[in-house]
């Protein structure tokens, strides 16, 4: 190579290459030139830097077999990087599932509808979520979920029926024992905290009975009916939202327990 002669390299952008034929040197895409006695440093790609001391050495390292290499490494780095966020993934999300499907179990206890809220996580899960392996949900084991909130829903209605309803209470009624369970479900989850978990879950069952009978007390009373007619109205909307809820919240944890078999085995 004839002394100032120029080069010219079309290399990524971090990459810079010394070249000298006694004093030449140029950088990767610019045409700037200085003075070196001698080879220095060549290049550096990201995965270390090789030195040499000739420009055919320099030559050698940049024929197709390096770039080849180098571009295994890069590929091999990239899928090594993709298996790891996979798995990472799909067990985040198995784990956001689990917790929603909890989550949405304890709304049961305020009469909200926690197993349908399960279920539909259930069924995103089994739309978006892993296709195959361990934390793979099937349509079998959300079809049983299915089945088990519906069951909840049925005991519900069936306690419901044979409550207030049957005793003779007005719709006016039936809307405050509504409110009046789920101000007593919260209160009894904070009273019931002392005792973790189970303290809160049956003081909620038992306060919310209570807030849907001075709910039907209340609407009752207010839309004219007499004390008397007015508590025996209370009492049934008691023993009706109790067993009502407890129905529910047992077919509830049916479904929490086919979503975590389902992610598990």
């Amino acid at each position: 190579m004839p002394r100032g002669h120029r080069c010219y390299f079309s290399e990524p952008s971090n990459t810079q290459l010394y070249a000298t034929d006694n004093d030449a040197c140029c950088d990767t895409g610019t045409e700037r030139w200085g003075s070196r006695p001698f080879w220095h440093r060549i290049a550096s790609f990201g995965y270390g830097h090789v030195e040499s001391c000739s420009l055919v050495d320099f030559v050698n390292l940049m024929n197709l077999s390096t770039i080849f290499l180098i571009t295994l490494q890069m590929q091999q780095s990239t899928e090594g990087w993709s298996r790891w966020v996979g798995p990472t993934g799909s067990v985040l999300s198995a784990v956001v599932l689990v917790l929603v499907c909890f989550i949405a179990w304890g709304a049961n206890l305020v009469t909200l509808p926690g197993n349908w809220i399960s279920v539909a996580a259930m069924a995103l899960y089994v739309w978006l979520g892993p296709s195959e392996g361990r934390l793979s949900i099937g349509i079998t084991t959300l079809v049983v979920a299915f089945v088990f909130a519906l069951l909840g829903e049925v005991i519900e209605f069936v306690a419901s029926a044979f409550g207030a309803r049957r005793a003779g209470a007005s719709r006016r009624s039936t809307i405050f024992a509504v409110i009046g369970s789920m101000i007593g479900a919260l209160t009894g989850a904070m009273v019931g905290l002392p005792v973790p978990v189970v303290g809160s879950v049956l003081a909620a069952i038992l306060f919310a009975g209570l807030g849907a009978t001075s709910g039907a007390i209340y609407g009752e009373w207010t839309d004219g009916r007499s004390w008397k007619e007015s508590w025996a109205i209370g009492q049934a909307a008691f023993w009706g939202r109790t067993f009502g809820t407890l129905g529910k919240f047992i077919a509830g944890f049916a479904v929490v327990l086919a979503a975590v078999l389902g992610v598990v085995f």
